[in-house]
Formats: C-alpha cells, sequence, structure tokens
C-alpha cells in the first residue's frame, strides 16, 4: 500500500485491520518509511526489524530502498540440472539483473546444444567455464531507491531496445520531469532451431519492447499519468520496415506480422490519449546493449543501465539529432468482401450407408411408409409429395419389397443426389456431355451410341457427380463380392452410370479394399543391413561369442539293428569361422544339455550364444529344433546357462539371415552328408566318426584368398586359430598300422624335438605364428567380407511405407494359402542401434504376442469399423484361458516354433505370395521320411 500523507497511510492501516478483523485474520508485521506512521502503529503490529522482505526482495524502510542481490555459487556436481538450479536460484522479477545472468542462461542454452542429460556430469571444460561465470557475478549487492515517481506531474515511459546473436532485450525507463529511473526489463534468447539474421531479431527486439511496454502502462495508468510513449532502436533497417506501408512483399511474412502488431500497439496507446514515437538510438547510448552482451557485477555497478543516457534528463528537444523521432503510419485496414451461401441438409445422407443395397431397400422402406401417411392428406399436399420423392400410386401397403419398390428407390436417391450437386452441371458440362432431362426427371448423358444394340441405359448412362458418397457405393456395388478388377469395375459401373473421373475413383476403391489389399498390398522393405556386430569383427579368443543350431534327424542304427533317429548339434564361432559338432542321440533336454558339457569342456565356455528361433517353410516336417526352443524354457537349462555365466541371443523369428553364419556351415555340412553317404544308414558311432570327420575338413577351409605368389600373405584356415598349421591328411591303411604301434613318432617329428632349446625355439615360433594368423585375420579376412557386402535384403518388391504403433498387418505364413493369412496389430516397435525399425512385436488375434521382420508384414488400410473389429476380437482371445488357447492352436502358432533348417545367410522367401509346393527327396540326411 502506498499514501501521499501520513493521515493517508494511517487510514490505510486501520482500514487494513478493520477488513483483516472481520474475517477473523490477525494481520500483523506492517512496517513503512514514515517514522510519524510506524509511531501509530500498535507494538503488536509492527516488524522490528528494519530491513523486510517485498515480494522476495530487501526492502530497507530507514532509507527506502530496495537491495538487488545476486548468489550464484555452483554446486559441488555440476550437471544441467544443478546449473539451472542455480540460475532459478537468483530472483529477479523486474529484470534489473538481466545484463548479469545473461552469460549464465547462455551457457545453460548451450548444454542443450551439446545433449547433455539432466544428470550427466559436465566436461573438465565445461564446468570451468560455469566456475568462471559464477564468480564473476557472485555476491553482487545493488541499491536502488523504492519510489521512481510520484503520482503528481506527468510522466513519459522511454524504452530501449537491442539483439544480438546471443539474445534480444529491451529495458523500460519511467522519466518525470529531468529525473528517470529503470522499471523494469526483459530479455530473450533465440531459438536453437534454424539460423537468425540480426535484422529479424531487432525487429523481434522491438516488438518486446512494444509489449513490454503496453503491459507496463496498463499497470500504471490507474496510477500516474503518461503522456509519451517512445520505442527506440539502434537498427536503421528496423526503423525504415516500419516505416513502409506494407513490407510483406519485401521483407517476408515474420517482419509483417511484427510490423503489424507494433501498429497495434501504438493504435491501442493513440485511443488512449498517448502519443507514440520511434525513433533511433546510437549503440553507445544504448542501455538495452548491454542485456544482449553481458556484464560482470564489477562492470555493472556504475553503467548507463540503471538510469539511461545522460540525454533522457533533457528535455525532447534537446536530444542528439540522430535519435530522428517519427510517429507510426495508421495500419491499413483489409476489407474483404464474402458470399456465404446457406448449405441445403439433403433428405438423404448418403454417406451413412455403406452399400448401394442397404441405401436401396432403407429408401424403398421410406416411400412406403410415406405412402401410408399420405393417405388421408388432401389430394393437392399428397400430389407434391409424391412428386417430390417419386412415389408412385400403388394402394397395396402390406406386400413385401419388390424389383419396381428398389428401381423407383434408385430414382428417388439419383434425383436427390443430382439437386445436391446440381451446381456441379454447369452448362459446359451440359456441353461437353450432352446432358439433358429424361422423364423421370433424371439427368442423362447422351453419347453417338444411339444406333448401336446396346441396352437403353447404357446408350444413354445416368448422370453422377464424381468423388461423391453415391458414386462410392455404386463403385463398390460393381467392384462387387468377387473383387473385379479396374477395367472389369470400370465396364460395370458404364453399364447404367456416367461418372467423370471414373478411373482414379475405382482404383482409390480397390486400393482401400480389404480383401483387395491381402493380395495386391506389398510388405514393408527391410531398412539397409545394420553393421556386423561387435563379436563378428573384433579379435576374441576361440568360441568365445558362438552361434548354436539344431539340424537332421539323421538316419542311424541302434545296436539291435533297427533304424533310429539322431540328431547333429552345431556350434560356430563368430569370429574365428571355427565350427565343433556334437551328435544327439534324442530330442531330450538332457541330450542337449550333455552336448553343451561336452563342447564347453573342449573348447572353454563361451560368453555368449546366438540361437535360431524362426520357423521353416522349406520344409514339411518339422524338426527337432522345436527341443532347442523348449530347453530354453526349460528351468534346469536356465539355472545350468547362468551358474555358467552365458548370454542366451535369440535372434527374430522368420528372419534367418540374422543367424547365416551358422546357417551357412550346416548347409556344408549337410552337404558333406548327402554327398559322401548318400542313402546308407550307419551305426551310432560310425556316424559320429562322419561328423567329427566333416567338422575337421570344414575347420580347414581357407578363410581368405589363395593368392598365387608364395612370397604373398598366407592364407589362414579356422582350425589354425587352435593347431597351427596342423594337417589332417590321411589313409585308411597308414592310420591301421599306426594303431598296432601307439607309441610310433615319425622321424621328423623326433627330430624335431630333440632337445629343451629347440622346444623353446618351437613355442617361441608358435606364438609367432599366431600373431601372424591374426595379422592376416585383420588385414585380409575382415577386408574380404567387403566382396560380399549387401546394403539391401533381397528382398523384391516392397513398400515404402514405415510400420507405426497400433497399425493392423498381415502377417506372411509360408505354410497356409495367402487367404489363410492372419491378421495382427503392432503393439511395439523395436529400434536397432543406428535408429531403424528391423523388427516389430505383434499382437495376434488370440491374444498372443510375437515378433517378426517388417518384411514379412503387409500393412493393410482398414476403416474404423474394421480396426474395432480386430481390437475386439484380440480382446476376446486375451480373456481366453490358456487350455482354450492350446486348444484352439492354428498352424501359425504352431509354425512359430519352427526353426529354418537350411537356409543359408542372406536367403529370404520370395515375394510370391502363392504357397511353396514342398518335394520330396530321398536324402536320408535332409528329411524325415
Amino acid at each position: 500500500m502506498t499514501a501521499e500523507t501520513k493521515e493517508e497511510g494511517i487510514k490505510q492501516y486501520q482500514e487494513a485491520k478493520k477488513i483483516s478483523n472481520a474475517l477473523s485474520m490477525n494481520m500483523r508485521e506492517f512496517t513503512t518509511n514514515s517514522e510519524g506512521v510506524r509511531a501509530k502503529i500498535a507494538k503488536v503490529d509492527r516488524c522490528s526489524e528494519a530491513v523486510a522482505k517485498v515480494l522476495g526482495i530487501q526492502w530497507r524502510t530507514d532509507e527506502d530502498k530496495l537491495v538487488i542481490q545476486c548468489v550464484a555459487q555452483p554446486s559441488a556436481k555440476i550437471t544441467k540440472r544443478t546449473v539451472l538450479h542455480t540460475n532459478a536460484s537468483v530472483f529477479d522479477p523486474l529484470g534489473w539483473l538481466t545484463p548479469l545472468m545473461l552469460r549464465n542462461k547462455c551457457f545453460f542454452q548451450s548444454l542443450w546444444i551439446k545433449s547433455y542429460d539432466w544428470d550427466e556430469i559436465l566436461t573438465e571444460e565445461d564446468q570451468e567455464q560455469w566456475k568462471k561465470l559464477c564468480d564473476s557475478i557472485n555476491n553482487f549487492r545493488m541499491e536502488m531507491p523504492r519510489g521512481v515517481a510520484n503520482k503528481r506531474g506527468v510522466h513519459q515511459l522511454i524504452t530501449f531496445s537491442d539483439a544480438s546473436t546471443s539474445a534480444m532485450a529491451a529495458c523500460l525507463y519511467v522519466k518525470q520531469g529531468n529525473h528517470q529511473e529503470l522499471l523494469v526489463a526483459k530479455s530473450k534468447l533465440p531459438s536453437i532451431k534454424g539460423v537468425h539474421t540480426i535484422p529479424k531479431l531487432e525487429m523481434n527486439a522491438l516488438t518486446i519492447a512494444g509489449r513490454l511496454t503496453l503491459t507496463t502502462y496498463e499497470e500504471l495508468k490507474k496510477i500516474i499519468s503518461v503522456s509519451t510513449v517512445y520505442l527506440l532502436s539502434d537498427s536503421e533497417i528496423v526503423l525504415n520496415w516500419l516505416k513502409n506501408d506494407d513490407p510483406t512483399k519485401v521483407t517476408g511474412v515474420l517482419v509483417s506480422n511484427r510490423v503489424k502488431e507494433i501498429k497495434r500497439i501504438a493504435a491501442k496507446f493513440k485511443e488512449e490519449g498517448v502519443k507514440v514515437y520511434i525513433g533511433y538510438i546510437s549503440t553507445k547510448h544504448n542501455p538495452a546493449d548491454c542485456a544482449t552482451r553481458g556484464l560482470t557485477a564489477k562492470e555493472l555497478y556504475d553503467h548507463i543501465w540503471w538510469r539511461g543516457p545522460e540525454f533522457l534528463s533533457k528535455d525532447q528537444k534537446d536530444w542528439p539529432e540522430e535519435t530522428r523521432l517519427f510517429e507510426i503510419p495508421a495500419e491499413s485496414a483489409e476489407v474483404l468482401q464474402i458470399s456465404v451461401q446457406k448449405e441445403e441438409t439433403p433428405v438423404i445422407n448418403v454417406g451413412r450407408f455403406s452399400s448401394m443395397l442397404k441405401l436401396k431397400k432403407t429408401v424403398a422402406y421410406m416411400m412406403k411408409f410415406l405412402r401410408r401417411v399420405t393417405r388421408n392428406l388432401p389430394d393437392v399436399a399428397k400430389e407434391r409429395i409424391r412428386k417430390t420423392f417419386g412415389i408412385g400410386a400403388e394402394s397395396e401397403q402390406t406386400r413385401p419389397l419388390e424389383a419396381v419398390d428398389m428401381r423407383q428407390a434408385e430414382k428417388v436417391i439419383v434425383k436427390v443426389h443430382q439437386k445436391q450437386y446440381y451446381s456441379i452441371i454447369t452448362a459446359n458440362t451440359q456441353r461437353k456431355l450432352n446432358i439433358t432431362l429424361d422423364s423421370d426427371g433424371i439427368w442423362r448423358c447422351h453419347g453417338r451410341l444411339g444406333k448401336s444394340r446396346l441396352p437403353e441405359e447404357a446408350k444413354k448412362p445416368v448422370f453422377i457427380a464424381p468423388n461423391s458418397d453415391l458414386a462410392n457405393l455404386i463403385i463398390q456395388e460393381a467392384h462387387g463380392k468377387y473383387h473385379r478388377s479396374t477395367a472389369h469395375t470400370m465396364a460395370e459401373v458404364r453399364k447404367r452410370f456416367w461418372i467423370p473421373k471414373l478411373r482414379q475413383q475405382v482404383k482409390k476403391v480397390i486400393r482401400t479394399c480389404t480383401a483387395c489389399q491381402r493380395y495386391n498390398n506389398l510388405p514393408f522393405r527391410y531398412p539397409p543391413l545394420a553393421e556386423l556386430p561387435k563379436r563378428r569383427v573384433v579379435q576374441s579368443r576361440p568360441f568365445q561369442d558362438v552361434g548354436l543350431d539344431l539340424f537332421g534327424p539323421l538316419k542311424t542304427r541302434n545296436a539291435e539293428g533297427i533304424q533310429a533317429k539322431a540328431y547333429g548339434c552345431i556350434f560356430t564361432c563368430a569370429t574365428t569361422r571355427l565350427m565343433h559338432v556334437e551328435l544327439i542321440t534324442d530330442d531330450t533336454t538332457t541330450s542337449f544339455i550333455n552336448a553343451m558339457r561336452r563342447f564347453m569342456s573342449r573348447r572353454e565356455v563361451p560368453k555368449t550364444i546366438t540361437c535360431d528361433n524362426a520357423p521353416t517353410f522349406l520344409l514339411a516336417e518339422r524338426i527337432l529344433t522345436d527341443s532347442l526352443v523348449e530347453a530354453q524354457a526349460d528351468g534346469q537349462i536356465g539355472d545350468f546357462l547362468t551358474n555358467a555365466g552365458i548370454k542366451w541371443q535369440k535372434i527374430t523369428p522368420y528372419a534367418p539371415w540374422q543367424g547365416g553364419f551358422y546357417e551357412r556351415l550346416i548347409k556344408d555340412v549337410k552337404w558333406a552328408l548327402n554327398k559322401s553317404l548318400g542313402r546308407r544308414v550307419l551305426d551310432e558311432d560310425s556316424l559320429r566318426t562322419v561328423l567329427v570327420e566333416i567338422e575337421s575338413c570344414l575347420n580347414c577351409r581357407p578363410l581368405s584368398y589363395q593368392e598365387e605368389d608364395p612370397d604373398e600373405l598366407v592364407s589362414i584356415r579356422p582350425i589354425d586359430f587352435l593347431q597351427n598349421r596342423i594337417v589332417i591328411s590321411y589313409t585308411v591303411d597308414e592310420s591301421q598300422d599306426d594303431v598296432e604301434d601307439p607309441n610310433f613318432l615319425p622321424a621328423t617329428e623326433r627330430a624335431q624335438l630333440r632337445t629343451h632349446r629347440e622346444a623353446e625355439q618351437a613355442l617361441r615360433a608358435s606364438y609367432d605364428i599366431t600373431e601372424k594368423f591374426w595379422k592376416v585375420w585383420n588385414e585380409a579376412y575382415l577386408t574380404s567380407l567387403r566382396e560380399h557386402h549387401k546394403k539391401y535384403l533381397q528382398q523384391g518388391r516392397s513398400s515404402p511405407k514405415k510400420p507405426r504403433l497400433g497399425q493392423v498387418v498381415l502377417v506372411e505364413d509360408p505354410l497356409l494359402p495367402q487367404n489363410g493369412w492372419r491378421l495382427g496389430r503392432i503393439s511395439s516397435l523395436e529400434k536397432s542401434n543406428d535408429g531403424e525399425i528391423r523388427q516389430v512385436e505383434l499382437r495376434m488375434s488370440n491374444g498372443r504376442t510375437t515378433r517378426r521382420p517388417v518384411n514379412t508384414l503387409i500393412p493393410l488400410e482398414l476403416g474404423e469399423e474394421c480396426e474395432e473389429e480386430v481390437s475386439r476380437s484380440q480382446s476376446r482371445a486375451a480373456e481366453e484361458t490358456s487350455e482354450d488357447r492350446a486348444a484352439e492352436e492354428t498352424p501359425d502358432d504352431r509354425a512359430a516354433k519352427e526353426i529354418p533348417e537350411d537356409r543359408a545367410a542372406g536367403e529370404t522367401p520370395g515375394q510370391n505370395r502363392r504357397p511353396r509346393r514342398i518335394t520330396k527327396k530321398n536324402y536320408p540326411y535332409s528329411e524325415e521320411e
């Protein structure tokens, strides 16, 4: 509360106490800068301290001054959150500390540009910069007089604006006589998005100044009298824009809008009787300049920021000539003439019907109803209604709908439609299409087919407006339940109707037809192949990262000579391409665990195991890899892998290319089995021996190109990473001779290990050879992988659309014909490290969730009704019990358990949507009989 006299101050105190007592409130802690008023305040209500707080700012009542302080202490842990906390702790409601806080605000904005997280520790360089900024403004203290003007006399509001690449600012001063004080200031940082030119920033700064002046005036006009307002800027470009009557053609929309806003602000001042002047101020005299560049605490103490330039204390006529004040020209008024045409509501809302048949039936029943209700009307009214709706004079009201009723209803529908779209049937259209009215009042198109033997309806088709609801229903009816092609549908429509631009409308209907989309739509395009995983291209110990898969069944004979089944389990090193093959006699969990134990006992425990869980569609029978999927969910194997410290990585179902590094070796193993054994069936021991020999043979294959020049880099083999330069080449006879003498050693080997020194030399040579192998692996093998580089997956025709959350898709299933493929809804988008979406999570109609690569999903454009129907079916399925789901298992659910057996790396199912025919080959080692 403020008062001009002591008596008025005492009266305000007494009234305040009276109001608070009436509300049962004890208002106290009164303080004042007048000792006379303080003496009249009761001691219990008086503030005992000489320094009080007004809106968080200290007020020294003895000297009637406001104390402005700035305490900026950096936190021990400097993050983006603590930087914001430090800036927000400086309370400055009127913007007096704007020059002091600018650099701190700009520093905080730079943290956004550098993409810091909220609790991420800043770099040492940024921390040092922040500490220096805080030190430059810390412990600032300034005392400002509380009273900047009195109520008597005439006042002026003078606002300065400026802008730089760092900030836009404005500061407002109240002048009375030859005294002026800073009242309020405001600043704003430019957006970090986009590039801003200095003139446009200056234009924004002047707009901020105008808004600030208007807001301040609205608050002060009830207290003081303001006669003149000055808006001063140091940008001559901006001042020229304001002098231009229509800057839109020269400056663009942004500047034009700002000019219009400033002119509207000036117009409001003029309505209040306040004069508004715009002028130029040099940069050295502009106090707002420091608010766009920043000042330290030491620089701010004695600065023109607090009082403004010296010439403000003089009369306006004594200001520098460079100020060049002018009044803003009035904003030109734009008059826009609009003619409004009342839209008539159609009698029949065709858009509410989903088919032409339903529409005709509804209109036919409506006509029967009108016949009944018009029986007792006067003949004149009855005739007018019948003529309007084309109602016949049949007297029988209870008979069912007949063909004549449907034809009559169609005529009524066409009449209402042509009346609604009468504006389309212009004179030009009538002349081009030769449109005339027939005896029933229907517009028909007359061509040059009058002498043909076509039906009369085809010679003179009914005109239907293009892109209308009725046109869509007619096209849908012609498209029919047999889903005719574009040409066939057009021919069917033109038997009775003529719709301009028919082809594009037919294509649109077919494109949105749900049944046609199942056959015509293309799957999503698979994104560019990602980088090879780290485990494939980084040096590591053999079998540190392995790929695991099962193949078979393989035929074998037991001890009694009865045929039995066995299965192969392959372990492939992702780095060295080594392979290890185990023979499993059955598909139980115990056999699988034993194979894992044998592998880890001889090859060490791997860190990661990559497994293929995708279904196969090349073989008709199910393969044993079901046991692998079941084993992963088995509690025994889960505990076993946890104790071993192994991380199990499963690839996406139906994405065999993700496990191509072990699928390719399975193909080689099966190829060797088929070529070496043919139709023979071996016993278990012989089959295990053959698998081990195939393993050793494939481990000796060259990984890099063999150069013709022997001095070039040698070719490396997978086995070299385990046993340097081992040669596995022997005949059956030689092995039989060695069995008789197990202690036999060739003379060359005895000579190599003759002395201890030679053994040490051999050991050092082995280390050197190993290092040489890794050098060749890095220089020759890794770079040779570039020769087989493919940026995109071999997919065929695809859709460029991107999958989106909640979208309904058709899920490919090669085991079923295309009309049996199931619908699913995308419930989650799984992004790779590079941000691309290569796989999604689907919620199927039975309530289950599954993962699929995007190139096996066909997007469907369904209407709202279809979308709701899919959602309802999924909700019902989610409520089913697990027993019901197991009983209702479909081929698609069974296929989700299958794993592709002989899909090589890079091979993908073709985009021919017809089911594949499975050819049976009598290969005992490739398929089950």
